[in-house]
């Protein structure tokens, strides 16, 4: 026999004569929470009144960080720039280095080899095993894959994102000397919203549930401030 099933359970209570204990009952039948009689009377209140401030809780924060369609397609039409992927440019290069080199020799031998490759003799990737310096390239036909301008130094993307595609050209930067080449250019891209639909109401909701815990916490503070102690030493 239970409290929200049973008009005799609630009369019992009702008894009591409190309208704390009115008033409670009622939120447990509106809850829809099952619990005996027995174990309301005996196991006291206190814990009850807790699963209903719970349940408020989640109430509060399920209505906070609900996304629909029409808000996320708002935040998608209002953040397209941010949401836009740059140009991105693969590129593959030889490299020798002047740290421990006079900068005219390497600059010499990268000449020579500049012209083979202009001739149709050569290419980056056949020497790049042989001549480059750059251990992380070298040994895959001297390619650096698909890059962005702003993670590239200054000295290097100022050459790489101006160049033409298929155009080798000697460059120098703070490390050495570099046979760069544009092999291919992806313009800046907007992915459409119902590919990043998903993503953004999940992101969305991410931050409604904080900003929601953060209110919650807010209001109960101010409506309990005699029962809460905040002990800011330790959050510092």
């Amino acid at each position: 026999m239970t409290i929200a099933q049973c008009k005799d359970g609630r009369t019992a209570l009702l008894s009591k004569g409190t309208i704390e204990i009115q008033v409670l009952v009622g939120a447990i039948s509106t809850a829809n929470i099952t619990i005996s009689y027995r174990d309301f009377y005996i196991g006291g209140r206190r814990r009850y009144f807790i699963a209903l401030s719970f349940g408020k809780f989640q109430e509060f924060i399920k209505a906070s960080i609900a996304v629909g369609d029409e808000e996320a397609r708002g935040w998608y039409n209002d953040h397209q720039q941010e949401l836009t992927t740059p140009e991105r440019r693969c590129v593959r290069h030889l490299f020798i280095a002047t740290l421990e080199r006079e900068s005219d020799e390497a600059k010499q031998i990268l000449e020579v080899h500049l012209e083979s490759i202009k001739a149709g003799k050569a290419s980056i990737e056949s020497l790049a095993s042989s001549v480059s310096e750059d251990e992380g390239s070298k040994n895959t036909g001297g390619n650096l894959g698909w890059m962005l301008k702003d993670r590239l130094p200054g000295d290097f993307a100022a050459h790489a994102f101006t160049m033409p595609v298929s155009e080798p050209r000697l460059i120098r930067t703070k490390l050495g000397w570099h046979i760069i080449e544009v092999t291919e250019i992806k313009a800046p891209e907007l992915l459409p919203y119902e590919m990043m639909k998903l993503e953004i109401i999940t992101s969305l909701s991410d931050l409604g549930r904080k900003q929601a815990i953060d209110q919650y916490r807010h209001q109960l503070r101010l409506l309990n401030h005699e029962k809460v102690e905040i002990y800011r030493q330790l959050l510092d």
